[in-house]
């Protein structure tokens, strides 16, 4: 067997070749090509004298890359669903390619990327929780200025959000509903919290720091 590597015009030549049946095979794709499907399974030729020289046309698709996207708490790690985020083409986040929402195991996916920068910001927060508004960059399939790492096709990110917190406030007043009652104690729970507050000189007691939840 021989082995040629395809040239500037994307030609490889075998010559010389003695009347026969080969097996021709694509070895190793262009950078940032797959194998050619029916070059990888080996092309059957047969080179006689009614066709001494022959001339074969294949084609490489480009390799595509992905980013996959985990959306977690930022207290407890757990995975949250319902988070959009938006794939973008510029350092800005402004240029929308495709957006994914996250699913119950907190993770979305962008398929089928060619080679190239690209941008992830989230922009839709699950229910409950503050926006996370860092931009991610990503290099699919392409190396950063001046490394010499190999290309990276498949490349994940975890994302936090933390939990949006709320204040409950109350007023006591006497029956005429304008006079502020100091000294009346108010317990709230619920979420896990079990606590205590008591009304100031104005009448108003304050529950803060509370996360999204029934109380």
């Amino acid at each position: 067997g021989a082995n040629v590597t395809t040239d500037a015009n994307g030609v490889a030549e075998f010559k010389d070749l003695p009347y026969g049946r080969y097996t021709l095979k694509e070895l190793t794709p262009p950078e940032g090509y797959v194998l050619s499907p029916a070059l990888a399974a080996g092309v059957a030729l047969t080179i006689a004298s009614a066709q001494p020289n022959l001339e074969l046309n294949y084609s490489n698709d480009t390799q595509k890359g992905g980013v996959t996207v985990t959306k977690t708490d930022a207290g407890t790690g757990a995975a949250l669903s319902g988070a959009v985020f938006g794939l973008y083409s510029d350092a800005g986040a402004t240029a929308l390619i495709a957006q994914k929402t996250t699913g119950t195991n907190g993770v979305c996916a962008f398929t089928g990327l060619e080679a190239g920068v690209y941008y992830v910001r989230e922009i839709s927060a699950p229910t409950g929780y503050q926006l996370n508004t860092e931009i991610f960059k990503f290099n699919v399939g392409v190396a950063e200025a001046g490394s010499t790492a190999a290309p990276v096709w498949a490349l994940t990110q975890t994302v936090t959000d933390a939990k949006r917190v709320y204040n409950v406030q109350l007023r006591k007043t006497a029956e005429d509903g304008a006079t502020p009652l100091a000294g009346a104690e108010f317990r709230l729970t619920g979420g896990g919290f079990n606590l205590t507050a008591t009304s100031g000189a104005d009448g108003y007691v304050t529950f803060s720091g509370l996360p999204f939840g029934s109380y």
